[in-house]
């Protein structure tokens, strides 16, 4: 709205520039009446302009940003800025003032009505004139002539004055006022409004003196009534008065009309409104086939990139395993995490789609993206009941209403966290008991017992680091474990992952002691003992 405003300013700016630095110099008053009106309304039109540039189709990207790039967005909450505080005040400066304007026209509109009660009237050609108990000046409004009672019956009007203001009246100069003022009512913040009342009220004065001079015949009489006149104000800025701005008057009573300068003169405003229109118009640019611009017949620079939906790596490389994605942020890591989502009956990914990524934050989806088989893509929002309703019906799929939080687990060390001679840490937990495991450059091994709490934040202010969680078991050993948990005693065996000679490893945890028996394919049975951490990597190294 503020950008359509400024370029209606911008396009009355232009035209009364043209008006005032040529047309007024010329006498073509005719012309100058209906140019000052048809521009300011013209002025409201050119910004609703709008042309359609077809371009080139562009193939997106799929690569364009990783994780973290992305800033994570605050769902359901309503902050207004320094902007947002400066247009409400703006908003309420704009009421107030249309509303004095406002008033102002219908206490003008009542002063000349109150005037006409218990005023003689009397017939003139085709107005009447309205004889009033105040002391003004002469002055028309519609097809009325108001004049002092007293002047008039002792012939002190000039009949070159009834002439004057009967112009105004035939010509219907009251009506460009009334438009003129009930704009500027609506449209007073534009500087020009009032530089074109000015002038639109000059300008009718200049075609009244014109009639005048065409009935008399003698300009040079009425120049020296125009020198003996004394103005008065009459405070009725509606009505058209002989009294107004005589200076200009009488520069444009020595002028004459010169049909081919002035059709020259009038010419240049061609070029003007093409260039408004060519740059304050709108223009919405239609991605089509290449073979289908060549042939437009519309031609216009192209367009900046159009913004688009950052699309991470991660995500794409799950597009190739999964044709629906989600993306969730994970509030410990500050970063996005993808996820392949499972196509269901009533979840699939609809026809019209290529691929389809959902993101999310704090338990929702806030917004998808959208491939479709063109190549083309798109940003749709998720932020509200309303967005995903119109979503849902556009492409029949259903929005996951929420999906499980992700786990805050504490991210693991990193090298340049250790000092300067430990080359890595290791965590287990074996038979309830947690170990950490410090690897020196230099080969050493130690073992620091930190099953409680206590131990654990002494070894992380020992070694100023941050332990992680112990590791889950591989994802391959997942279903190949079979065992027996009883009160005292828990036996497990896996056979999965196991070197080429051995066919599975059974384990057996006590209370006291461990013990490890492991079946070799070739019928041998080997027993070792894993009642401690140094006996059980031990194992692992053997």
């Amino acid at each position: 709205m503020i950008l359509y405003l400024l370029k209606t300013i911008a396009c009355s700016a232009a035209f009364y520039a043209l008006y005032h630095f040529l047309f007024q110099r010329e006498k073509m008053l005719v012309f100058n009446r209906f140019y000052l009106l048809g521009s300011l309304v013209v002025s409201f039109f050119i910004p609703l302009i709008t042309f359609t540039i077809k371009v080139p189709q562009q193939n997106y990207q799929l690569i364009t940003g990783e994780y973290g790039d992305y800033q994570p967005v605050t769902l359901n909450t309503v902050k207004y800025t320094l902007s947002d505080y400066m247009l409400m005040i703006a908003a309420v400066v704009y009421i107030i003032v249309s509303t004095v304007l406002l008033a102002r026209f219908f206490i003008n509109l009542y002063k000349i009505r109150k005037s006409l009660r218990g005023a003689e009237h009397i017939d003139f050609n085709q107005a009447k004139i309205i004889l009033v108990k105040q002391d003004v000046v002469p002055y028309s409004f519609l097809n009325k002539i108001f004049i002092n009672e007293k002047a008039y019956k002792e012939g002190r009007v000039e009949k070159r004055i009834l002439i004057h203001e009967l112009a105004h009246i035939q010509q219907k100069h009251s009506w460009d006022i009334i438009f003129i003022e009930l704009l500027q009512i609506v449209y007073w913040f534009n500087p020009l409004i009032y530089l074109y009342k000015s002038a639109i009220r000059m300008n009718h004065e200049f075609l009244a003196d014109e009639a005048v001079t065409r009935v008399t015949n003698d300009p040079l009489s009425y120049q020296q009534l125009l020198l003996q006149s004394v103005y008065v104000n009459n405070n009725i800025p509606l009505a058209s008065s002989f009294f107004f701005t005589t200076k200009k008057r009488m520069i444009m009573l020595q002028k004459t009309f010169k049909r081919k300068r002035a059709v020259w003169a009038g010419m240049a405003a061609v070029p003007l409104l093409a260039l408004l229109v060519y740059f304050l118009s709108s223009k919405v640019y239609a991605s089509v086939n290449e073979s289908e611009v060549k042939s437009s017949a519309v031609n216009d620079t192209l367009p900046s990139k159009k913004p688009t939906p950052i699309l991470f790596k991660q995500s794409i490389e799950k597009l190739k395993e999964s044709p629906i994605v989600a993306e969730i942020f994970n509030e410990e890591k500050g970063t996005f995490e993808a996820f392949k989502m499972k196509e269901e009956e009533n979840f699939k990914l609809p026809s019209q789609l290529k691929n389809l990524i959902f993101r999310g934050q704090k338990g929702k989806y806030f917004e998808a993206i959208v491939f479709y088989h063109n190549n083309e893509y798109e940003l749709r929002r998720l932020r509200n009941d309303g967005e995903r309703a119109a979503f849902e019906k556009e492409f029949s799929i259903e929005v996951p209403e929420t999906y499980p939080l992700l786990p805050l687990t504490p991210p693991p060390p990193k090298s340049k966290d250790f000092p300067a001679n430990v080359k890595a840490i290791n965590v287990r937990t074996i038979n309830n008991v947690k170990t950490a495991e410090i690897i020196y450059k230099d080969g050493r091994k130690i073992l620091d017992d930190i099953t409680t709490i206590e131990q654990e934040k002494a070894f992380e202010k020992k070694y100023g680091v941050r332990l992680p969680s112990p590791p889950p078991p591989p994802a391959s050993l997942k279903g190949a474990m079979s065992g027996v948990i009883g009160r005292n005693k828990e036996i497990i065996t896996t056979s999965k992952n196991m070197p080429g000679d051995i066919k599975n490893i059974t384990f057996t945890f006590q209370k006291e002691t461990s013990s490890a028996e492991v079946k070799f394919k070739n019928g041998k049975v080997s027993k070792e003992d894993v009642s401690s951490i140094e006996s059980f990597i031990a194992l692992e190294n053997k």
